[in-house]
């Protein structure tokens, strides 16, 4: 008879029986769920295909790099597609390229927790265990690596899809790119069960959801990936094509997410609902730039979600005296179609 979670001992074995049964439900998820129409905000356009495409013969693992990045027996280095791992920038981006370097050399005598623990948390799902690799639409970054969805054999001989145990575990966010959004909203599922639970980075106040309204924060932290949750005052379409969702009642300083004319193009029934968020709570994932105020660029639908009224605790209220921000003067110059707006 299988031995229950509770009555595992050894806990290398706990961490695997855990990261099998949750993983397991997010590949479940991602083969049996039917690609959704985008007619909706929250119906996240996937193909579902991280278990239809062809794997590899199984390789070993020679390394763990870091906590998305793996050295097989054959020397091809391999990141793991549609997550992104702490890194010290998240909470201190570099200000200057010049600071950079800096960073990193402090790192190496004091390196950063979470990236520790991510880093830790691979080599116990890999070290030993045969891996398959199934490359991603885009096979090979910038760095030369392999871009692609991972699987390792488990002690009882199942695989488990590695980018859902680390998700799953809190040790990453999903994080999917423009040619590379295989199976994001089963990874956002692994990612949502985590931070309701308050694992792993979770716990962090660096990766806490960012209330809108905290635009100097929010700024802060421009060249770092953010969720970003709050109320939309008004969503526009400019005569670009872009769709600004705006979160304050100035748009020269307020925070907004911007939709591409592309994104719109290829989802436009999605893209029309999103005229209609006006009043609606919402949480935008993404990169926060400075175009005036603090913006996100929206590359995919999976980056909004429209929440339901009550589903999760408030975040903090706007207190305009604590706020204390500037408003920027009316004549500032305007980009990439704002003028429209």
């Amino acid at each position: 008879m299988k031995k229950s979670l509770a009555h595992t001992t050894d806990p290398s074995e706990a961490l695997w029986a855990f990261v099998r049964l949750v993983a397991g439900l997010m590949v479940a998820y991602c083969i049996t769920a039917a690609p959704v129409a985008a007619q909706q905000p929250n119906a996240l356009v996937d193909n579902n295909r991280c278990t239809l495409l062809k794997r590899s013969a199984p390789r070993a693992v020679v390394r763990v790099l870091d906590g998305a990045t793996l050295l097989l027996d054959n020397g091809d280095r391999v990141r793991l597609a549609g997550i992104l791992i702490p890194s010290i920038f998240d909470t201190s981006p570099p200000r200057k390229a010049s600071d950079k370097p800096r960073v990193e050399a402090q790192l190496e005598a004091d390196p950063w927790s979470p990236a520790v623990a991510a880093k830790d948390a691979l080599n116990k799902f890999t070290l030993g265990r045969p891996v398959a690799i199934a490359d991603a639409e885009r096979h090979r970054d910038r760095y030369g690596r392999s871009v692609a969805h991972v699987f390792a054999t488990a002690p009882d001989n199942t695989a488990v899809w590695l980018q859902a145990a680390m998700l799953t575990a809190g040790h990453a966010r999903a994080y999917g790119t423009p040619d590379n959004f295989n199976c994001i909203s089963a990874m956002q599922a692994a990612e949502e069960t985590a931070r309701l639970a308050g694992r792993g980075i979770w716990s962090n106040p660096a990766y806490a959801i960012r209330p809108a309204w905290q635009t100097r924060a929010l700024l802060a932290r421009r060249g770092t990936f953010q969720l970003v949750q709050g109320r939309v005052r008004n969503a526009t379409r400019a005569r670009g094509g872009q769709i600004y969702l705006n979160f304050g009642d100035n748009w020269r300083s307020d925070f907004t997410a911007k939709v591409a004319p592309a994104v719109s193009r290829s989802n436009p029934a999605w893209a029309a609902s999103l005229l209609d968020l006006a009043g609606r709570d919402v949480r935008v994932r993404g990169w926060i730039s400075r175009r005036n105020g603090p913006m996100i660029d929206v590359e995919h639908p999976s980056q909004i979600t429209v929440l339901e009224s009550g589903a999760e605790a408030p975040l903090p209220a706007r207190d305009t005296q604590m706020d204390g921000k500037a408003k920027m003067p009316a004549h500032l110059s305007r980009q990439d179609g704002e003028a429209d707006r």
